[in-house]
């Protein structure tokens, strides 16, 4: 971001530097009477049409005007050159309709072409170059020092640019980019055509400028549509491998945090709005993005009214919705878009024809997005919605696969998946000390489904998993192992703590009263049914030296140590 204080400089240093030049450059010329023909306006006038089709790459233009500066330079002089190029760089930044905050890149274009335009006549005149058409056009003396004058101000203009960067954005100073490929290029087009627009002016007079002016207009305006074009296809490429990558992604967190990776590299922005639209079709913030980094950031949405607002707009029509400057959207309802962006841009995200979410981006630059930009946008958004979906649907499966659909806790399929990658752990890489497992089954749980039927059974079940995950937390795994059997994995635990684990398991289901209804009976009042456990455990590697060992010793243990001895108890594994 450019301060206020820089931007001052800058004018400043170019109302204080261009009056020097031009002074400097008129007392070596005095040539002003030839400023005054019709043939230096007319010369002017197709320079100033040319700047009119500019490429913009980056933010930076690139002219084919340097064509005629060359016939005007060659014809006229330095000074004449100099005015012509610097009323060119002023129309062009209106033809721009740059920013107020951008204001400063008036004087730093100004700055840029007018060192550009002395640093290339003095690279002309240093090689014999003068302005006499009198005599043979020879290659020493005239190409050579043209040759001179195109390269110095190619070098000059990109060094500069470069440096600029650098110190106002702190980007790496790079020679060779798609900004400066397009540079040459027109340099290597535009060229040759001054040159031959000098030769038939110095042959045939103003008449050639109608031919070879009116081909340089046509041919900046195909350059600047050839240039769309392939940024076009550049952008529909980018997106094709976009959705290719968002495809790959199975975790909905991750394919959202791609997306929004792959639109700042795309995209000229510095935030990100992702909604989600719940069943009740209220917009939910589930990512901001702010320069390229996740933020914290929750919307209050009873303060925006449903229906109104950008994301709302968004939503309801279906379409996406633009807004180039501040005092369009401002009018609009949108107290999460911060104040400092001009460019806002909503794209419904659709999934079966509904929206399933919005994206917002904003831009600190006024007219920030191309036309191409928002069908490349409505593009990725389609690919991010199909992605999301696959993402859901797989960690649904993955959930069904690995869970049990009554407690919700882990099957036996996975904790044998993890109870092999823990004993890894601790017998291979020496990550863990110690592997304790924990083994319980429902006491008498038979006579409780007999008492009161299945589906009481099964609120048991629920509310003893309900109970294991409170008591573990995150320091195990927890699991259905069948029937009414559970097991828990407590990675780098001793037998000391994994007894202490047990032992608040057994008490904390021993004193909690299980509200049960009599399924079997015709009375619906609600019965509080008292249930214990027997808790076998084993620790590794004191009581095993296998994964299979650990749990058949634990349940030796229970069944033996706990069981056997009357219940309602905890009981280690001896060998």
């Amino acid at each position: 971001m450019v301060t206020r204080r820089f931007q001052i400089y800058l004018y400043v240093l170019y109302l204080l530097l261009a009056p020097v030049v031009l002074y400097y450059v008129y007392i070596q010329d005095n040539n002003l009477q030839q400023l005054a023909t019709l043939d230096y306006v007319l010369f002017t006038i197709i320079m100033v049409v040319v700047s009119l089709f500019p490429i913009v790459i980056n933010g930076t233009p690139i002219l084919f005007a340097h064509g005629v500066s060359l016939v005007i330079f060659l014809t006229y002089g330095l000074l004449a050159e100099i005015i012509a190029m610097q009323v060119t760089v002023v129309l062009l930044m209106l033809r721009l309709r740059v920013s107020k905050s951008e204001s400063y890149r008036l004087p730093l274009n100004l700055l840029i072409f007018l060192i550009g335009s002395l640093v290339s006549g003095l690279a002309y005149y240093s090689l014999g170059g003068t302005h006499s058409i009198s005599q043979p056009l020879t290659f020493t003396g005239f190409f050579i020092p043209v040759v001179a004058y195109v390269v110095a101000k190619y070098v000059s203009n990109t060094t500069i640019v470069l440096i600029t960067k650098r110190l106002l954005m702190n980007e790496k100073m790079k020679y060779f980019t798609r900004e400066t490929l397009w540079d040459v290029v027109s340099e290597l087009v535009v060229f040759p055509l001054g040159l031959i627009l000098f030769i038939l002016y110095y042959e045939v007079g103003r008449e050639a400028l109608i031919y070879i002016g009116g081909i340089l207009i046509i041919l900046s305006a195909v350059l600047q549509m050839f240039y769309k074009s392939q940024q076009v296809n550049y952008y529909l490429q980018k997106a094709s491998e976009i959705g290719h990558q968002l495809a790959e992604r199975l975790d909905v967190e991750k394919v959202i945090d791609l997306f929004t990776e792959k639109i700042f590299d795309m995209l000229p922005i510095e935030h990100s709005f992702i909604f989600d639209v719940d069943e009740n079709d209220n917009l939910i913030l589930i990512q901001y993005v702010k320069n390229g980094k996740k933020r914290d950031h929750k919307i209050d949405f009873e303060e925006i009214p449903s229906g109104e607002g950008i994301v709302y707009k968004a939503f309801q029509t279906k379409a996406v919705v633009l807004y180039d400057s501040q005092e369009h959207w401002d009018i609009v309802t949108s107290q999460y878009i911060p104040k400092t962006c001009q460019s806002v841009l909503a794209v419904p995200i659709m999934r079966h024809s509904y929206v399933a979410g919005v994206l917002v981006v904003t831009s600190r630059k006024k007219r920030a997005f191309e036309k191409y930009q928002l069908m490349i946008m409505d593009i990725l958004s389609s690919y991010l919605a199909v992605a999301a979906e696959n993402a859901r649907h797989y960690e649904e499966t993955k959930k069904r696969s690995e869970h049990c659909a009554l407690t919700n806790l882990y099957n036996y399929y996975y904790f044998e998946t993890v109870l092999e990658k823990q004993f890894n752990r601790l017998q291979y890489s020496k990550e863990i000390n110690n592997l304790s497992l924990i083994l319980l089954d429902i006491d008498h749980f038979k006579r409780v489904n007999d008492t009161y039927g299945h589906q009481s059974g099964n609120v048991v079940l629920c509310e003893i998993a309900k109970c294991l995950k409170q008591e573990i937390g995150d320091r195990g795994i927890v699991a259905r192992y069948g029937g009414e059997e559970f097991v828990i994995l407590l990675p780098d635990v001793d037998w000391k703590q994994c007894y202490q684990y047990a032992e608040c398991i057994r008490l904390a289901i021993a004193n909690t009263p299980f509200p049960l209804q009599n399924d079997l009976s015709d009375k619906t009042d609600t019965q509080s049914v008292s249930v214990t456990v027997s808790i076998g455990i084993a620790t590794a590697p004191e009581d095993a030296d296998d994964a299979q060992s650990l749990v058949r010793h634990a349940d030796r243990a229970m069944y033996v140590g706990a069981k056997q001895a009357g219940r309602n108890r905890v009981a280690e594994y001896l060998k």
